[in-house]
């Protein structure tokens, strides 16, 4: 009965695993399960950073960064992670975050960035939509490999119009994993609505990086 019952075992647990690991070409992007709903709600879960004079970005400690291009702001800060937990929200506001949260935002941006780099362009009617770019740092001995990305123009997230102004990857709509990634990173903008930006500390996080027309 006992070998039984771990045949039994085994072929499910087989039969559950492609779900975490399969891809597809179709018009959506099967991810592991629970993943981002871990994500949801992170900036609620968040708390203050202590002392901000205690913290130093740097690449070394960078976890991934997301830039901005709009007519509003050409090169725009939305969110940075820093290893162990530590955010910068687009405010330049610093908040810890659970581990877990952080540890969910890491994996899908890994996700994101090793399964669908390159420009995803959003079908709209409205030109000069804002872009957003995901940078994830390589970690590897080449000097050039300095960060892949990922970059979405003309996204709503939350809006479920996603199909692609052009077929990308075989997809004809933004996927899912990418489209999730997006819609949690947004959540900076919920962190601090009404407190003025934090200049200083915005720009000592974009230099980690540097420019976007270098990268």
């Amino acid at each position: 009965m006992s070998s039984l019952r771990f045949l039994v075992f085994i072929a499910f647990a087989f039969s559950i695993l492609p779900s975490c690991i399969s891809t597809t070409n179709a018009t959506n992007s099967p991810v592991c399960p629970g993943l981002i709903p871990r994500c949801q709600g992170w900036h609620s879960r968040a708390v203050p950073y202590p002392s901000k004079s205690t913290f130093t970005p740097t690449l070394q400690s960078l976890s991934f960064m997301v830039r901005s291009c709009s007519m509003a702001d050409a090169d725009g800060l939305v969110l940075a992670l820093f290893e162990p937990n530590i955010a910068v929200a687009k405010t330049g506001h610093l908040l810890l975050l659970q581990p877990e949260d952080f540890n969910c935002l890491t994996n899908l941006a890994s996700i994101t960035s090793r399964k669908y780099k390159g420009s995803w362009d959003v079908k709209t009617d409205v030109s000069c939509q804002s872009t957003d770019l995901l940078c994830v740092p390589v970690r590897d001995s080449n000097p050039s490999h300095r960060f892949v990305v990922t970059s979405v123009s003309a996204y709503i997230p939350g809006d479920q119009s996603r199909e692609l102004e052009e077929p990308e990857q075989g997809f004809y709509e933004l996927p899912d994993t990418v489209a999730a990634f997006f819609d949690a990173v947004h959540e900076t903008y919920w962190c601090f609505p009404l407190q003025s930006y934090d200049q200083r500390m915005i720009a000592r996080v974009k230099a980690v990086i540097g420019d976007l027309l270098a990268l």
